[in-house]
């Protein structure tokens, strides 16, 4: 259901709020507010479950873990680079080469992941 509400939130965002040549921040920050909510609620899942003591062993608490260090971490840059306007371009290149690294940390992740998958099969 999710999914589909921001499908059409994406939707009628891009056509009427934010233009197609604008840098869709509105759907950028649902999308990591979404994903920020997810992996919340699967690491409360795990809690449950007890599976802290092994959660470095399934793989998809990695992948899980990847999204949520790159959600919460490029949110408020992307909230941010909005008003990109009011900045100076060096300070939103810096903004923007901190999601690289962020970036780079969540395909680190995912890495660990495919690693841990390929171990287990």
């Amino acid at each position: 259901m999710a999914y589909i509400i921001f499908a059409l939130f994406a939707l009628i965002n891009s056509v009427f709020i934010q233009k197609l040549t604008e840098f869709d921040t509105n759907s950028i920050l649902l999308s990591s507010l979404l994903s920020i909510i997810f992996s919340i609620t699967y690491y409360c899942l795990m809690l449950i479950k007890d599976y802290p003591l092994i959660a470095k062993k399934i793989y998809s608490f990695w992948i899980v873990s990847g999204i949520f260090i790159y959600a919460s971490g490029t949110f408020i840059i992307f909230y941010f680079f909005k008003y990109k306007e009011v900045f100076f371009t060096s300070v939103a290149d810096q903004f923007w080469e901190i999601q690289n690294i962020i970036f780079i940390m969540r395909t680190l992740f995912f890495a660990v992941a495919i690693i841990i998958c390929i171990r287990n099969s």
